[in-house]
């Protein structure tokens, strides 16, 4: 069974470092995939469908996290 893509806007698959934050909760993880309207990363917690969190990502080792 083909599983039929929900998204409004396309994912490209982007596999960098990431911390999260939520409140004063750091989790460190891994994007998934980034488009125009969203990125999907693994995360040890339960994080609900259209939170707010704070995201820095390392686009390089020397460069500053965005």
């Amino acid at each position: 069974m083909e599983v039929k893509e929900k998204r409004r806007t396309a994912r490209l698959d982007c596999r960098v470092p990431v911390l999260c934050k939520k409140g004063t909760i750091f989790d460190n993880s891994q994007t998934v995939d980034i488009g125009e309207q969203g990125i999907g990363f693994f995360s040890q917690r339960f994080i609900p469908v259209d939170t707010n969190m704070v995201l820095e990502i390392a686009l390089s080792p020397k460069a500053d996290p965005l």
